[in-house]
C-alpha cells in the first residue's frame, strides 16, 4: 500500500493558513480529470491521513476568506488519497474472490471526503440568492461527490448530483450561444467531458438504456456544436470509463467483473438499436469499445471489444453509402481510419491494409494515417510463421514506398523512418512524443532483424547501429517500467546475436562502452 507521511500534508496547510489568495480566486477555475484534485498552479497530489489535516485545517475559521479554498483542497486531496490506493497493486497477492485488504483504508477515505465535500456545497447553496450563478468550488465539489457516488455503486446518488436533484450540476456545462469554452473552470471542455463519464457510469450501473442513448446527441450539441465531428472526446470518454471501472477491481474483483459484464451488455444492446442512430451515436459506440479495448493492460486483447467497434464503424460507412448527408466527408475518414485499426487489432491484416491504403490517397500527409498504416504492415509481419515473409512485412512498415519495386504503383506511405522524421520535425512534435519513441523502437528491431541476415564483420557492423540507437534512447528518454522492459529485450537479443555478453539497458546517465567486437 502507499506509504503516506503527516510531512506531506503539512506544507499544503501552512500554504493554507498563510496564503493570501481568497477563496473566490483559488477556486475560479478548479481542476478536473482524474481526480479534480490537481490545480494548474498548486501542489503534486498529497496522501492524506484524514484525522490528523482535519485538525491542522481547523485553524481556519469558517469566516475566513480561504475557508472554501481549505476545505476544497482538503475534500479533494482526500479523494486523490483513495485513488492513489486504488491504482496502487498491493504488496502481496489478493484474495481470489471477495474485497482485497485494503479496501477498509480506501472506504474510510472516501467517507471522509464525501463529507468535507457536502458540507462545502451545503455551505455555498445556503448562502447562494435566488438565480445567483454559484461559484465554481460549488461544481468542483459537486462533480467531485458524483465520482465517489459511482465510485461506491450509489448510482442513484449521482444521478441525483449530477442531473436530476435540486440545483443539478448539469445547468453550469451549458454554454451560451456562440460562446467559447474556456481552458478550465466548470465549463471547460476537460470538465464537461468528466461530466458525461460520470453520468455512463451512472447510466451502466442502473442500467439506463434510454439516457445513455442521449448522451452522444448531448455531447455534440454541448461540447462542439450541431454537426461537429466528437470522436476524440468519445474516445477520451470511453479511455477514462476503463480507468474508473479498473479501480474497482481494487477493492472488489467481484463487483469489478459484475460491472465489466453489465457494461459490455449495455453497449451491446444500444449497438442492436436501429431506430434512431446517426452518425455520433454510432461514432459513440464505436470510440467507447476501442477505447476499453486499448485501456485494458493484461493480454491477452480483448479481441471482442474491437470487433465491435468495427461494427459500429463499418456500419458508418454503409449508412454513408446510401445518404452522403449522413455523415461529412472528414467523418467518414475518421471512421475508415478507425475500422482499419479495429481490424489490425482482430487479425483482418489484409483488408486493414487496403483500407488504409486506399486514404492515403485522399490524405498522405495524414500522420495519424501514415503511423497507421506502418503499425499495420509491423504487426502483420508479427503475426506470420515464415520468417521471409514477415521480414517483406516488416520492410514495408520501414520503408513505405520505397520498399516497393519499380513496376509496383506508388501508395503514399512513408513508413517508419521517413515517419519518425516527420514527426520528430513536426511543430506540434510533442504531441508525437509517444509515437516517435514506438518509431524508433520498430526501426532498431527492423535494423535487428535486418542484421540476422548478414554473417561475419557486416554482421556486426549491422547490428551495432541499433545496439547503440537503443543505448541512445534509453539515455534520452525517461522510460516507464514496461517501455524499459521492452527495449532492454531487444537490447540484450541485439547483445546475443552479435556474440558479446548480455547486458542490461543503461537507466542513467553512465554510458556503457560499446559492445566488443568479436573474433571472427
Amino acid at each position: 500500500m502507499a506509504r503516506y507521511k503527516l510531512a506531506l500534508v503539512m506544507p499544503a496547510v501552512l500554504f493554507l493558513i498563510s496564503s493570501h489568495t481568497s477563496a473566490e480566486q483559488a477556486v475560479e477555475s478548479p481542476p478536473t480529470g482524474r481526480a479534480l484534485a490537481k490545480s494548474e498552479e498548486s501542489l503534486e497530489p498529497i496522501g492524506f491521513f484524514p484525522d490528523q489535516s482535519v485538525s491542522a485545517l481547523e485553524q481556519i475559521p469558517p469566516d475566513s476568506p480561504r475557508y472554501l479554498e481549505s476545505q476544497l483542497r482538503l475534500g479533494q486531496s482526500i479523494w486523490e488519497s483513495a485513488l492513489q490506493l486504488m491504482d496502487q497493486p498491493e504488496d502481496d497477492s489478493p484474495a481470489p474472490e471477495g474485497v482485497r485488504p485494503g479496501e477498509k483504508k480506501i472506504d474510510a477515505l472516501q467517507i471522509q471526503a464525501r463529507k468535507v465535500l457536502t458540507n462545502i456545497v451545503t455551505v455555498i447553496e445556503a448562502k447562494a440568492k435566488p438565480g445567483e450563478p454559484l461559484p465554481a468550488a460549488w461544481a468542483t465539489a459537486k462533480l467531485t461527490l458524483a465520482q465517489i457516488a459511482n465510485q461506491r455503486g450509489e448510482f442513484t446518488t449521482a444521478f441525483q448530483l449530477l442531473e436530476t436533484g435540486e440545483r443539478p450540476l448539469v445547468s453550469v456545462i451549458n454554454l451560451q450561444q456562440d460562446a467559447v469554452r474556456p481552458e478550465t473552470g466548470p465549463k471547460s471542455l476537460k470538465f464537461a467531458v468528466e461530466f458525461y463519464q460520470q453520468v455512463l457510469r451512472a447510466c451502466v450501473g442502473s442500467n439506463d438504456l434510454d439516457r445513455a442513448a442521449k448522451i452522444p446527441i448531448d455531447m455534440e450539441q454541448v461540447l462542439s456544436g450541431p454537426g461537429q465531428d466528437v470522436l476524440s472526446i468519445y474516445r477520451l470518454l470511453g479511455s477514462q470509463l476503463k480507468v474508473s471501472l479498473n479501480r474497482v477491481a481494487t477493492t472488489d474483483r467481484q463487483r469489478y467483473r459484475a460491472a465489466t459484464k453489465s457494461l459490455e451488455t449495455f453497449l451491446a444492446n444500444l449497438l442492436a438499436r436501429k431506430d434512431g442512430q446517426n452518425y455520433n451515436s454510432l461514432a459513440w459506440l464505436g470510440a467507447i469499445y476501442t477505447s476499453l479495448g486499448e485501456a485494458v493492460e493484461n493480454r491477452p486483447v480483448p479481441v471482442h471489444y474491437f470487433t465491435a467497434g468495427s461494427n459500429a464503424f463499418r456500419e458508418i460507412i454503409v449508412q454513408s453509402s446510401k445518404d452522403p448527408k449522413f455523415c461529412t466527408p472528414n467523418q467518414l475518414f475518421e471512421a475508415k481510419l478507425q475500422l482499419a485499426m479495429c481490424q489490425r487489432v482482430t487479425g483482418e491484416f489484409d483488408a486493414a491494409a487496403k483500407l488504409a491504403l486506399g486514404l492515403l490517397n485522399e490524405r498522405p500527409n495524414s500522420i495519424e494515417l501514415q503511423y497507421e498504416t506502418a503499425l499495420i504492415y509491423q504487426t502483420w509481419g508479427s503475426s506470420g510463421e515464415e520468417h521471409a515473409d514477415n521480414f517483406k512485412r516488416w520492410t514495408i512498415a520501414m520503408k513505405g514506398d520505397s520498399a516497393s519495386t519499380q513496376n509496383q504503383s506508388k501508395t503514399g506511405m512513408w513508413g517508419w523512418s521517413v515517419l519518425q522524421q516527420k514527426m520528430t520535425n513536426a511543430v506540434d512534435a510533442e504531441k508525437y512524443k509517444q509515437q516517435i519513441l514506438e518509431a524508433r523502437y520498430y526501426i532498431a528491431f527492423y535494423r535487428y532483424q535486418a542484421g540476422l541476415y548478414e554473417r561475419g564483420p557486416k554482421r556486426f557492423r549491422t547490428l551495432e547501429v541499433p545496439f547503440l540507437e537503443i543505448e541512445q534512447i534509453a539515455l534520452q528518454n525517461r522510460l516507464d517500467a514496461s517501455q524499459y522492459a521492452r527495449f532492454n529485450t531487444l537490447f540484450r537479443r541485439i547483445a546475443l546475436a552479435v556474440g558479446v555478453p548480455e547486458q542490461d539497458l543503461p537507466r542513467d546517465e553512465s554510458r556503457p562502452a560499446p559492445p566488443p567486437k568479436p573474433e571472427l
